[in-house]
């Protein structure tokens, strides 16, 4: 009995040896074209995270910069002049830090408000107030300062 199996599996073993070589002609396209669509399909997705990771970087340094300029406002008793860079009137000793991502973090100030921006190497304009958080400036525009209201301009981007 054993003997007739191990027949058997010999014999097939030795047609499959001689009939298929390897792979066709239309297997190895249906795999390329497969590996193709999923290629399309999955780096504009890893580059829209990319994109996101950056401009989620800018907001965290406008936080920082907030942060670090309430601190000097709490220290000094008043706000540091307006700057187009921001990192002339705060220091990292004030809790002020920066990423490559963030482009000049630039600010304005009124006695009792104030407003920082910073763009993105994406392209996309962020500011911070000091009454909101972290905003999205419409695309275009940077923009205009009306204190105390949600939107306010820094000085121009270098």
């Amino acid at each position: 009995m054993i003997s007739r199996m191990m027949g058997v599996l010999s014999a097939r073993r030795n047609s499959l040896q001689e009939k298929e070589k390897g792979f066709t002609l239309i297997e190895l396209l249906v795999v390329i074209v497969i590996i193709g669509i999923l290629a399309a399909i999955a780096v504009p997705v890893y580059l829209n995270v990319q994109g996101n990771a950056k401009d989620s970087a800018v907001q965290s340094d406008l936080t920082n910069a907030k942060t670090a300029l309430i601190s000097v406002q709490t220290t000094t008793g008043s706000l540091p002049a307006s700057a187009i860079n921001i990192s002339t009137v705060v220091s990292p000793a004030d809790g002020y830090t920066k990423s490559a991502n963030t482009g000049v973090i630039s600010y304005v100030a009124t006695t009792s408000s104030f407003c920082i921006a910073a763009k993105s190497v994406t392209g996309e304009v962020f500011y911070v107030t000091d009454t909101s958080g972290v905003l999205k400036a419409p695309a275009g525009v940077i923009p205009t300062f009306v204190a105390p209201a949600a939107n306010c301009s820094a000085p121009n981007f270098p």
